[in-house]
């Protein structure tokens, strides 16, 4: 199937497997203008929507049986998600689905990422060539030179760009009326939510696929167990008193760790 038709068709496993072959990751489909990237972000979307209505829907009408995955009856300002157990297979399956349309996507942004890295480390290299050419043949420039006059950057001036205010762990350090110094013991920077690099997200992409295959072990063997409890073997129904409750508490945050690659990688690609 050409990428284009797997894309109008929402095939997310037929585009995943395209794109391991090598298909152009930058083809939208000509009827729906939507790169590959295109649909696993709307895919996700979908699933999210479909998340949280599920939760509206149960805390509308009070079913019995409903879990709130995130606790949040004590907390309402937070954003609750429901999926009822029969959808958690197909869930996880389309979850499966969408991070492995991703991993071509990491898999490329870190293949540009260390061509740069190339890059910089080879001007890096050039340039302490011709310092240090310039540092041995001093004597045979002029007195006033440019080059004689101005230091290297890191040379002695660690006073420049307020880095006299970050203490050796990167700190942020503040100075009170009575000039007694206080460090602040949050790194500088830091945000809850940052832009991985193509290093991170591909790491970030792993995690997500060994909780998919150990949320996968799970469901087969709560399966096993109750097809045994059909059998008449309650014994191997009593091994996990806590059923397929590990496998739905885990999905949403699936989603949400999905949802956190998939920004990252939009962002790297621009």
């Amino acid at each position: 199937m050409p990428l284009h038709l797997a894309i109008i068709s929402n095939r997310i496993d037929v585009v995943a497997s395209l794109l391991k072959a090598g298909a152009d990751m930058t083809l939208a489909s000509p009827m729906t203008h939507k790169t590959p990237l295109d649909l696993a972000e709307s895919r996700l979307s979908y699933l999210l929507s479909r998340a949280q209505e599920g939760a509206t829907m149960e805390s509308t009408y009070a079913t019995p049986g409903y879990i709130d995955f995130f606790g949040h009856h004590n907390n309402s300002n937070n954003r609750s998600m429901h999926i009822p157990p029969t959808q958690s297979p197909a869930l996880l399956y389309q979850i499966k689905g969408i991070v492995n349309l991703l991993r071509p996507y990491v898999l490329r942004q870190q293949r540009l990422q260390y061509g740069e890295r190339q890059k910089e480390r080879q001007k890096e290299r050039s340039w302490d060539r011709a310092d240090k050419y310039m540092r041995q043949h001093i004597h045979i420039t002029e007195p006033g030179s440019l080059w004689q006059g101005e230091p290297r950057f890191g040379e002695n001036i660690g006073e420049m760009n307020g880095y006299e205010d970050d203490n050796e762990d990167g700190m942020e350090t503040n100075a009170d009326v009575d000039g007694d110094i206080d460090l602040d013991q949050k790194p500088l920077g830091r945000r809850p939510c940052r832009l991985m690099d193509a290093d991170e997200t591909e790491e970030a992409l792993e995690t997500l696929l060994n909780g998919l295959s150990l949320l996968e072990a799970n469901q087969k063997q709560q399966k096993h167990s109750l097809d045994s409890v059909s059998d008449g073997n309650l014994a191997d129904s009593e091994q996990d008193p806590q059923g397929g409750r590990e496998v739905e508490d885990a999905l949403p945050d699936l989603l949400e760790q999905v949802q956190h690659v998939l920004q990252s990688i939009k962002l790297n690609e621009q």
